[in-house]
């Protein structure tokens, strides 16, 4: 008869781990799905990419910014973000306008309908955020709160000690 598998603080440190890990990346793969992307995009009634949607959230918490480092922040050529932000300007999302500092630089800047567009989107995933919560009670949805906040800076603070030593 095998002997029975012994269970350690080590052991179930690494299980709670792996469990966490785990469901991390079902919501990362859920939140970076193509088909959840399109069906949102549906309900909201627009066809933006994930790349014009995330361009319209980094103007809005940003402000103007250049295109390069629009496509920096995005990890996408500049001659991508280009064409993209070139879409976003067709469609009336954003304008393009120079830089006071260095008239050379053009300044990407969210305009009402950009803004107006991103909202939508914004109060759509905050309905199906809050429909997918519904079951849980208002202190489990507090403490998941306050649980992800500090899993955030912890990862942060992890990242820039890493940055740091190397």
């Amino acid at each position: 008869m095998p002997a029975a598998a012994t269970v350690t603080p080590a052991t179930s440190a690494a299980a709670e781990v792996q469990g966490i890990e785990a469901a991390l990346v079902d919501l990362l793969r859920l939140t970076a799905s193509v088909r959840v992307h399109e069906a949102r995009m549906r309900a909201a009634g627009l066809h933006l990419s994930r790349t014009q949607l995330s361009f319209l959230g980094w103007l809005l918490e940003r402000g103007p910014t250049p295109v390069s480092q629009l496509a920096d922040w995005a990890g996408v050529s500049q001659p991508a973000a280009s064409r993209a932000l070139s879409q976003l300007e067709s469609e009336g999302y954003v304008a393009r306008g120079p830089d006071s500092r260095d008239g050379r630089i053009n300044l990407m800047t969210l305009t009402p309908e950009g803004l107006a567009a991103r909202v939508k989107v914004l109060d759509l995933m905050r309905r199906q955020l809050a429909s997918a919560l519904g079951g849980m009670g208002v202190n489990d949805r507090r403490r998941l709160a306050e649980l992800l906040g500090q899993l955030v800076t912890g990862l942060r603070d992890t990242r820039l000690a890493e940055e740091e030593r190397s």
